[in-house]
């Protein structure tokens, strides 16, 4: 069995289930009262703290630590063995975790999303909304190093707010809005800002009016003849120009 994906530094919100099977069949757990789980990370050093283990009818369930455990990337070994009166005890096939790299262009995880949003989320939602949000803002996100650390907080909550508004409306970027209606020969006058407006999360939105851009900027110039080369409202020119923004 295999679980996952995660990312470094998750935290799973959600508790694993472990179907225990005897020859195929699904086994009868009655004959245990305790678990105890063994979390080896890629590395295969034992991991702290570890997950607790409950016995249900067929299946375990594994409550995860409130802190991350997930510290590399790799595979992770979880080994859950079963105890019961008299020494019985069984050792269940072992669950092979999956954690990824947080690389510089995920920006957030499902998880994360989720602990914002209350929003369950999959991956390929959350690139979606990076690139919708790349964008409407006409922004390259590839790289978070390139932001500060509070332009990095609101992007963030940009995209999580924007993962779970396209989760839980799975039609907003396919419909378009209309300035005016006529219904004899039924013509329609299509709203275009409108629409792009309509594309992007509230919630979102007002994330992304916090960003430093949004804001005016100071620009030192000195003599002409130095600057002149430079166009100064292009900001692939801030590294020759140097800008502070106000706010």
């Amino acid at each position: 069995m295999s679980a996952g994906p995660y990312f470094i530094g998750d935290v799973p919100v959600q508790d694993t289930i472990v179907a225990v099977t005897r020859g195929g069949a699904p086994a009868t757990l009655s004959d245990f009262t305790s678990g105890v789980a063994t979390l080896l990370d890629p590395l295969g050093a034992s991991v702290l703290p570890v997950p607790t283990v409950a016995i249900d009818a067929s299946a375990l369930v594994v409550n995860w630590p409130q802190e991350s455990v997930f510290a590399l990337a790799g595979v992770y070994t979880l080994i859950l063995t079963l105890g019961g009166p008299a020494s019985v005890s069984e050792v269940v096939d072992p669950v092979m975790i999956v954690v990824n790299s947080t690389g510089a262009d995920s920006w957030v995880t499902p998880a994360y999303v989720q602990q914002v949003t209350r929003v369950a989320v999959d991956e390929t939602v959350v690139a979606s909304a990076v690139s919708v949000i790349s964008l409407l803002v006409n922004r390259d996100l590839s790289d978070e190093s390139v932001f500060s650390v509070a332009d990095q907080r609101n992007m963030k909550f940009a995209i999580a707010w924007q993962s779970a508004f396209m989760t839980s409306n799975p039609t907003a970027l396919t419909e378009v809005q209309a300035s005016s209606k006529k219904v004899s020969d039924v013509a329609v006058t299509y709203d275009t800002s409108a629409t792009k407006s309509s594309w992007l999360a509230p919630m979102a939105r007002i994330a992304l009016r916090k960003m430093s851009w949004k804001g005016s900027r100071t620009v030192q110039i000195g003599r002409l003849d130095d600057k002149v080369e430079y166009q100064y409202l292009n900001e692939a020119a801030d590294a020759f120009t140097g800008w502070t923004p106000t706010r």
